[in-house]
């Protein structure tokens, strides 16, 4: 189980690092990520700390050229659209988010923000119309 959250945190660092401009790994831009989960910080500490070191191992490092934006629902669904509203005013450069619904809420709440998400079957949810052409969300 371990080695496929370290596998899928990887993956996730790739595409969030894919989506933030060529030019952003110079020193004179700070790339801002914003994660919001539905869990807390306890439940995806495994996955998060594999994702955050795989993004320093890519030469991203929090503090030095990335600003984390980190927000926690603690399991209360209802707070996602507020926390994904604080994300988006903090002018992130790319939101990661896990969870359909979490998806779902940050597509709405932004057109321009590009959008990594960790969810199980985006095309019965309604987040990319196939597997093969996904699109954006």
């Amino acid at each position: 189980m371990r080695r496929r959250l370290t596998l899928f945190a990887c993956w996730l660092a790739l595409t969030a690092t894919a989506l933030i401009p060529e030019y952003a790994h110079s020193a004179e831009k700070v790339i801002r990520i914003g994660t919001v989960s539905p869990g807390s910080a306890s439940t995806t500490g495994y996955a998060e700390a594999a994702f955050w070191k795989r993004l320093r191992e890519l030469g991203w490092v929090e503090g030095r050229n990335i600003v984390a934006v980190k927000r926690y629902a603690e399991g209360d669904l209802d707070r996602l659209a507020g926390l994904i509203r604080e994300v988006v005013e903090r002018e992130v450069d790319v939101i990661v988010t896990a969870g359909a619904q979490s998806a779902i809420t940050a597509r709405n709440a932004t057109g321009s923000i590009p959008i990594v998400a960790l969810t199980g079957d985006p095309v019965s949810s309604g987040l990319a119309d196939s597997l093969a052409r996904p699109g954006a969300i």
